[in-house]
Parts: C-alpha cells; sequence; structure tokens
C-alpha cells in the first residue's frame, strides 16, 4: 500500500466550506490522513463539523483562534509526533485542490531529494516572490516551468503546501 499522505486543514466557523474541502482531499485518489485543526470555533460550528466529520477524520482543539500558521503547527506537531510519510499537506478549510493536484505535486516532489516545501498553484497566473523592500509579493509567471509542473518560487503560499518531514526541526515536537 502506498504511504499515507497527512493533509492538514485549519478550521474557523465554517464547517459547511471544511466538510467540503475534507470530501475534495479525500477524492483526490492518493490515500490521505486528514487532520482538522479547530483554530477557535464559536460552539454551534464546531459541534457541527464535529458531528458530520467522517469518522476516519481527526478533529484537534486549538484552545482559541491562534491565526493560520500556529493552528496549522498544531497539526503538523500532530502529524510528526504519531504520523507517518515524508510530507504533510497544510491548507485552509475552504481550500478545494482539483483533480489530481496532490497526484501531481507528489510527482513533483518525488525527482526533487533536496525540495522541502511544494505549494499548487492556484491559477492566478503568478508565482511567489521576495522582494527586498516589500517582503513577500507575487510576480507574474515565468514560462520556466519544468514538464512536470514544477516551478521555482522564493517561498510557498499557504493556500495548498506541502512539507518535508526532514526540513522539520527535530525539536518542533517539543515545543
Amino acid at each position: 500500500m502506498a504511504t499515507v499522505l497527512t493533509v492538514v486543514l485549519v478550521h474557523w466557523n465554517q464547517p459547511e466550506r471544511c466538510l467540503k474541502t475534507v470530501a475534495a482531499f479525500q477524492g483526490q485518489g492518493v490515500p490521505v490522513r486528514i487532520t482538522v485543526v479547530d483554530n477557535g470555533s464559536s460552539r454551534d460550528p464546531r459541534d457541527r463539523l464535529a458531528a458530520e466529520l467522517p469518522d476516519d477524520v481527526e478533529l484537534i482543539d486549538a484552545g482559541g483562534n491562534l491565526g493560520f500558521g500556529p493552528g496549522a503547527n498544531v497539526g503538523l506537531r500532530r502529524w510528526l509526533e504519531h504520523g507517518e510519510g515524508d510530507w504533510a499537506v497544510v491548507a485552509p478549510h475552504d481550500a478545494l485542490p482539483g483533480a489530481g493536484c496532490l497526484r501531481a505535486l507528489l510527482d513533483a516532489v518525488a525527482h526533487r531529494p533536496r525540495a522541502g516545501l511544494a505549494c499548487a498553484d492556484v491559477g492566478d497566473g503568478h508565482t511567489p516572490y521576495l522582494d527586498p523592500y516589500f517582503g513577500g509579493i507575487t510576480m507574474p509567471a515565468g514560462t520556466d516551468v519544468d514538464p512536470d509542473g514544477w516551478q521555482a518560487a522564493d517561498y510557498p503560499h499557504g493556500t495548498l503546501l506541502m512539507a518535508r518531514r526532514a526540513l522539520m526541526p527535530r525539536s518542533a515536537s517539543s515545543q
């Protein structure tokens, strides 16, 4: 059996959107284990999400609205301590990956043993770029896309991010 890919979804007060996102990731044709981190939702949305999530989806309470990055770290920490596989995906509760998205990402990183982070194209025709004055911005995409869809970027965006276990600090599980 293929290695299971961990998917961490950060949720806040949008159970309907989160349930659609869970279904979209489960329908990728890649074995996934989904962890939803509830990032301080109000009681009713959180209870609805808990009641309607499939049994094989783990729900973790972040203990408050930590923000997207720290909420994602809750799920990544869970993966580092108890999960399997070399890669984990992080996305917000409303990300809807296109058909074959996860397979395309996994195929692209399979040929790049030094890659530590990767992200899906959001279809806006732009590539993430680090400007010395403005920080993280996007620029019109170049034409330097490999046949398997890989294009170098200065940073991966969080809309659908993949992180390699080897990239994570060894002390992450104790923080």
